[in-house]
């Protein structure tokens, strides 16, 4: 996601320095952060789990630890294509 605030702020900043009025800045802000998304999903295409995190482990908190069971998300995989890297056919 920081691609996302990474491209919105670069877009606004080049609407603002090229004086676009506010709906064309707004246009081009939302391009560029789809292209710098895009092209992180280029780059790095699968991401961890976002409910298991990728581990498979429980901890009590004293490096003591049980297997839990399989992820109902990632079905135990642990590692998700993108969804851009989805949309393009990637990964």
């Amino acid at each position: 996601m920081a691609e996302l605030g990474i491209g919105l702020f670069v877009g606004f900043w080049l609407g603002g320095y090229f004086k676009l009025p506010p709906s064309a800045a707004l246009v081009v802000a939302g391009l560029v952060a789809l292209i710098t998304y895009f092209l992180s999903c280029l780059i790095f295409p699968y991401r961890q789990c976002w409910w298991c995190g990728g581990d498979r482990r429980q901890y009590d908190g004293r490096e003591n630890y049980r297997y839990k069971r399989t992820c109902w998300w990632c079905r135990g995989e642990s590692d998700n294509r993108r969804i851009g890297a989805r949309l393009m056919g990637r990964g």
